[in-house]
């Protein structure tokens, strides 16, 4: 297993970078986002923050506990989760460098369940978090049903989309969500918004 480790590892260390310079000054937004995310889908739980896995995988990457090790990320994931801190480490960790490590093994977890489609969302979060920060915890939601929902909105959002049928399915997902932001919102409004995501 470790040669599918490592192509994530090598995809996530390359792109994930680019991503963040894109985040520039809103790091700790565009972390609170991906942490919806993992919220969503169950792979964090609502008390635990994207810091504080950030603070024991470089705590316990120190303890060799390391992804390629590991047959999946979800495996590491679970053996960085069960892994007691020390305090008085964590205290002498820049919180930027927790939040970064969390990131990326948020990612590396999400490109292995989902693909490197979720690198293209990643990069449309980086880009518009404003628009995102409200919607992804309802998208996670719908993701647990359907595993094509996160592949799906961002091929529609980005122009990628080539089937009508599917593209006609997906914008209606995505009304469903805007509903429950604003139930005010019109089918027009939201399209609006969509457009500008492609400037």
């Amino acid at each position: 297993m470790f040669h599918i480790i490592g192509a994530i590892i090598e995809t996530v260390a390359t792109v994930l970078p680019k991503i963040i310079e894109i985040v520039g000054a809103n790091l700790l937004q565009f972390a609170h986002i991906l942490s919806g995310i993992f919220k969503g889908l169950g792979l964090l739980a609502p008390e635990e923050e994207i810091t504080d896995l950030g603070d024991k995988a470089i705590q316990a990457e120190e303890q060799g506990i390391k992804a390629e090790n590991y047959d999946s990320y979800e495996e590491y994931l679970k053996a960085v989760k069960s892994f007691e801190i020390d305090e008085e480490k964590s205290a002498n960790i820049d919180d930027n460098a927790k939040i970064e490590k969390g990131i990326e093994v948020i990612t590396a977890v999400l490109v292995e369940k989902y693909d490197v489609v979720v690198l293209d969302l990643f990069t449309l979060i980086a880009k518009n978090p404003q628009y995102f920060e409200n919607r992804i915890p309802y998208f996670a939601e719908m993701q647990k049903i359907d595993p094509d929902t996160f592949s799906d909105i961002t091929k529609y959002i980005i122009g990628k989309e080539k089937d009508m049928a599917k593209a006609e399915e997906t914008l209606s997902k995505m009304y469903e969500v805007e509903k429950k932001i604003n139930e005010n919102t019109s089918l027009q409004d939201m399209m609006a918004e969509i457009l500008k995501l492609q400037d």
